[in-house]
């Protein structure tokens, strides 16, 4: 992997990997708030009958990246994981031309095809895994965020496909729902614009993977 960086640049040996990268094919691919419930719920079953298939897909990419990751259920901080996928970040998916600029915060309300599909399926994956780490090590569960938010004080989980804390009594909502999928997508933006020296340099952008494997988050 390193000859190959040498040669053809970190951003573009990535690139050439993840050229037939499977997309994510969600069937009301749009910001959960805008949804019905009839579609939020078909987004959670199509998610469900695919995301053993995209942690297979994405780990299988992040070896050909040259990254090794365990299994989910293995993903702990004291497997490092975390510090490789935010090494990966930093040093090589921000530097794919464009990539920052498609994980964009209106990312779910931004049509695409092609190239940005598969670059942004590829992130929102990294997200998936993160999510079963948590799932299968600590007491989270997928679910939909179906809160009624109240005007001017919806939270981005409103609608989407997230990960929930079960647990006996029901604190508060930014507390029980995680936006998993999105936290790398966010942090290929960031890392772009650290990059671009239009941000402050993030010491681990993955360490919320560590803290819910951990249960320092809830």
């Amino acid at each position: 992997m390193g000859l190959l960086n040498g040669l053809f640049g970190a951003g573009r040996n990535a690139e050439r990997v993840l050229a037939d990268y499977a997309p994510l094919e969600w069937p009301h691919p749009r910001e959960g708030i805008h949804l019905s419930a009839g579609e939020r719920a078909a987004n959670l079953a199509y998610f469900l009958l695919v995301k053993d298939a995209r942690v297979e897909l994405v780990t299988g990419a992040l070896a050909d990246l040259g990254v090794e990751v365990p299994p989910p259920s293995q993903a702990d901080e004291a497997s490092g994981t975390s510090v490789r996928l935010h090494d990966l970040a930093h040093s090589t998916l921000c530097k794919i031309k464009g990539f920052g600029k498609i994980c964009a915060p209106d990312w779910r309300d931004r049509p695409v095809s092609g190239r940005e599909a598969r670059l942004l399926s590829f992130a929102c994956d990294l997200g998936i895994y993160c999510g079963e780490a948590a799932v299968e090590t600590r007491d989270f569960a997928w679910t939909i965020d179906d809160t009624k938010y109240k005007p001017g004080n919806a939270m981005t989980t409103q609608g989407n496909v997230v990960i929930c804390k079960k647990v006996p009594f029901d604190p508060k909502p930014i507390d029980r729902f995680i936006d998993i999928i999105a936290h790398p997508v966010y942090t290929v933006h960031d890392e772009d614009r650290i990059r671009q020296g239009k941000g402050l340099a993030w010491v681990n952008g993955f360490s919320f993977l560590d803290d819910l494997t951990s249960g320092r988050h809830g």
